[in-house]
């Protein structure tokens, strides 16, 4: 999850010495920020079982653990499966906006790279070439093989979907993101 932390009063929950053994065991959803529960939801949404979140995957009183985790952060994002954006959130109490374009479709601020595999399927006869992936706060648009080569000239790259422009995404403001955005696959 590539998210803002914000100012001090509005931190996120963090994993610290005092509740390492706490974090271990469980972290109770209900005791997170919008921003990681959103995550929480669209990662076990997209399939996948693990959502790496900073705050909460480091200990932030260590500095051992925080150097062992900065040298290692280039291999979580180019071994990510994809990178979920709070791109207009200011801090972690946003979420994942979900922005409608219009009464059939929305995007929500996701950045994701599919790999080759996971790119859809154009296996003759497949009716669902064009699928979605939908809930009641999210929708994910796939693009058929055909559309995906014609919009991104059949290379790998990161899907801005809806939220601000780079530009103004609170997100893009910090520097550490430009290593997040270019090493998602």
């Amino acid at each position: 999850l590539s998210h803002c932390w914000g100012p001090p009063e509005k931190r996120p929950t963090t994993t610290t010495k005092a509740n390492l053994s706490q974090r271990m065991e469980r972290i109770p959803f209900v005791e997170l920020p919008r921003t990681f529960q959103d995550a929480i939801e669209m990662t076990r949404k997209l399939g996948h079982r693990y959502l790496w979140i900073d705050s909460l995957c480091i200990v932030q009183d260590d500095e051992q653990d925080w150097a062992r985790e900065a040298s290692l952060m280039a291999k979580v994002y180019s071994h990510a499966s994809c990178t979920l954006s709070a791109l207009s959130s200011r801090d972690s109490s946003g979420g994942l906006h979900l922005e409608p374009l219009d009464e059939d479709r929305s995007y929500m601020d996701l950045s994701i790279t599919p790999s080759p595999a996971e790119q859809p399927s154009t296996e003759s006869g497949d009716t669902e070439n064009n699928r979605a992936f939908t809930s009641p706060r999210f929708r994910l648009l796939y693009y058929s093989n055909e559309d995906w080569h014609t919009l991104y000239n059949g290379t790998n790259r990161t899907m801005h979907m809806g939220g601000p422009s780079d530009d103004i995404s609170p997100l893009r403001s910090r520097a550490w993101t430009l290593q997040e955005s270019r090493l998602s696959r």
